[in-house]
């Protein structure tokens, strides 16, 4: 998948809360502390929106969300 500047439009907006999180820079306990989830729920969560946005880390992904959404 090519990014693009809707990227973020292919997401649940669970998926997308946590992708605002990670932009921010939490980490997986505390993304999961503020949505009151496990850490392993946030894990699997990142896990299906790397695949979704066809990237491999959550520095990537932070740089999607800072052009998806600007900056926080």
């Amino acid at each position: 998948m090519t990014i693009t500047d809707n990227s973020l439009t292919i997401l649940t907006e669970r998926e997308r809360q946590i992708v605002r999180l990670v932009s921010q820079g939490l980490s997986n306990k505390g993304i999961g502390r503020m949505l009151n989830v496990t850490d392993g729920t946030v894990k699997v969560h990142l896990h299906k929106i790397f695949q979704k946005l066809d990237i491999s880390n959550r520095t990537v992904l932070a740089i999607v969300a800072q052009r998806s959404l600007g900056s926080p």
